[in-house]
Protein backbone atom coordinates (compact mmCIF):
# COMPACT_ATOMS: atom_id res chain seq x y z
CA UNK A 1 0.00 0.00 0.00
CA UNK A 2 2.84 2.07 0.02
CA UNK A 3 3.54 2.94 -3.58
CA UNK A 4 -0.61 4.16 -4.08
CA UNK A 5 0.69 6.31 -1.00
CA UNK A 6 3.32 7.45 -2.06
CA UNK A 7 2.17 8.53 -5.79
CA UNK A 8 -0.92 10.15 -3.86
CA UNK A 9 1.01 12.70 -2.13
CA UNK A 10 3.07 13.76 -4.91
CA UNK A 11 -0.06 13.98 -7.26
CA UNK A 12 -1.55 15.75 -4.16
CA UNK A 13 1.03 18.67 -4.65
CA UNK A 14 0.36 18.72 -7.76
CA UNK A 15 -3.21 19.07 -7.82
CA UNK A 16 -2.75 21.70 -4.97
CA UNK A 17 -0.68 24.20 -7.28
CA UNK A 18 -3.24 23.64 -10.06
CA UNK A 19 -6.01 24.06 -7.65
CA UNK A 20 -4.29 27.52 -6.09
CA UNK A 21 -3.46 28.47 -9.63
CA UNK A 22 -7.10 28.45 -11.26
CA UNK A 23 -9.03 26.92 -8.53
CA UNK A 24 -10.15 24.08 -10.48
CA UNK A 25 -8.80 20.57 -10.03
CA UNK A 26 -8.41 18.67 -13.50
CA UNK A 27 -11.03 15.89 -13.88
CA UNK A 28 -9.12 13.80 -16.46
CA UNK A 29 -6.50 13.70 -13.60
CA UNK A 30 -8.64 12.98 -10.69
CA UNK A 31 -9.54 10.06 -13.38
CA UNK A 32 -6.42 8.71 -14.48
CA UNK A 33 -5.42 8.45 -10.38
CA UNK A 34 -8.43 6.80 -9.37
CA UNK A 35 -7.79 4.28 -12.38
CA UNK A 36 -4.26 3.43 -11.56
CA UNK A 37 -4.68 3.70 -7.98
CA UNK A 38 -7.87 1.36 -8.32
CA UNK A 39 -5.68 -1.28 -10.12
CA UNK A 40 -2.56 -1.10 -7.54
CA UNK A 41 -5.42 -1.46 -4.74
CA UNK A 42 -7.10 -4.47 -6.23
CA UNK A 43 -3.78 -5.99 -7.78
CA UNK A 44 -2.56 -5.66 -3.76
CA UNK A 45 -5.36 -6.93 -2.51
CA UNK A 46 -5.49 -10.34 -4.24
CA UNK A 47 -2.29 -10.43 -3.67
CA UNK A 48 -2.34 -10.52 -0.06
CA UNK A 49 -5.39 -12.38 -0.27
CA UNK A 50 -7.59 -9.81 1.35
CA UNK A 51 -10.28 -9.24 -1.85
CA UNK A 52 -12.23 -7.69 0.54
CA UNK A 53 -9.47 -4.65 1.10
CA UNK A 54 -11.12 -3.57 -2.44
CA UNK A 55 -14.48 -3.76 -1.33
CA UNK A 56 -13.53 -1.44 1.44
CA UNK A 57 -12.06 0.83 -0.24
CA UNK A 58 -14.51 0.86 -3.42
CA UNK A 59 -17.45 1.76 -0.48
CA UNK A 60 -15.52 4.38 0.90
CA UNK A 61 -14.65 5.80 -2.24
CA UNK A 62 -18.14 6.00 -2.81
CA UNK A 63 -19.37 7.04 0.46
CA UNK A 64 -17.22 10.17 0.66
CA UNK A 65 -18.02 11.22 -2.88
CA UNK A 66 -21.87 11.14 -1.64
CA UNK A 67 -21.32 13.42 1.12
CA UNK A 68 -18.89 15.58 -1.00
CA UNK A 69 -21.28 15.80 -3.27
CA UNK A 70 -24.35 16.66 -0.70
CA UNK A 71 -22.53 19.13 1.13
CA UNK A 72 -21.66 20.60 -2.66
CA UNK A 73 -25.17 20.85 -3.43
CA UNK A 74 -26.28 22.47 -0.01
CA UNK A 75 -23.28 25.20 -0.45
CA UNK A 76 -22.39 25.17 -4.57
CA UNK A 77 -20.28 28.51 -3.83
CA UNK A 78 -18.24 26.05 -1.36
CA UNK A 79 -17.69 22.70 -3.00
CA UNK A 80 -17.08 22.47 -6.63
CA UNK A 81 -17.73 19.15 -8.13
CA UNK A 82 -13.34 18.83 -8.45
CA UNK A 83 -13.74 18.70 -4.60
CA UNK A 84 -16.32 16.19 -4.69
CA UNK A 85 -14.43 13.63 -7.48
CA UNK A 86 -11.02 14.41 -4.80
CA UNK A 87 -13.24 13.19 -1.72
CA UNK A 88 -13.70 10.02 -3.96
CA UNK A 89 -10.27 9.66 -4.86
CA UNK A 90 -9.22 10.26 -0.97
CA UNK A 91 -11.56 7.54 0.04
CA UNK A 92 -10.69 5.23 -2.34
CA UNK A 93 -7.07 4.95 -0.76
CA UNK A 94 -8.34 5.58 2.85
CA UNK A 95 -10.79 2.62 2.64
CA UNK A 96 -7.60 0.73 2.80
CA UNK A 97 -6.78 1.28 6.36
CA UNK A 98 -10.16 0.96 7.34
CA UNK A 99 -13.38 3.05 8.79
CA UNK A 100 -11.95 4.83 11.19
CA UNK A 101 -8.59 6.12 9.02
CA UNK A 102 -11.67 6.80 6.99
CA UNK A 103 -14.04 9.26 9.20
CA UNK A 104 -10.60 10.90 10.20
CA UNK A 105 -9.75 11.40 7.08
CA UNK A 106 -13.23 12.67 6.14
CA UNK A 107 -13.04 15.55 9.04
CA UNK A 108 -9.56 16.86 9.23
CA UNK A 109 -9.66 18.73 6.63
CA UNK A 110 -12.92 20.70 7.75
CA UNK A 111 -10.96 20.66 11.21
CA UNK A 112 -7.65 22.04 10.06
CA UNK A 113 -9.33 23.87 7.30
CA UNK A 114 -11.32 25.98 10.24
CA UNK A 115 -8.26 26.21 12.35
CA UNK A 116 -6.87 27.81 9.09
CA UNK A 117 -9.04 30.19 8.51
CA UNK A 118 -9.85 31.28 11.88
CA UNK A 119 -5.91 31.83 12.18
CA UNK A 120 -5.78 33.73 8.97
CA UNK A 121 -8.92 36.17 10.21
CA UNK A 122 -7.41 37.01 13.50
CA UNK A 123 -4.20 37.71 12.11
CA UNK A 124 -5.44 40.22 9.07
CA UNK A 125 -3.74 43.73 9.28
Amino acid sequence: MLLPLATYAAAGIWLAAIDLHVQRLPSKAIAAAAAGWGSLIAAAAVASGQPGLAATAGVSAVVLGLAQLALALLAPRQLGMGDVRLAALCGLLLGTHGWATVALGAALPWLLGGCVREFVLSHRV
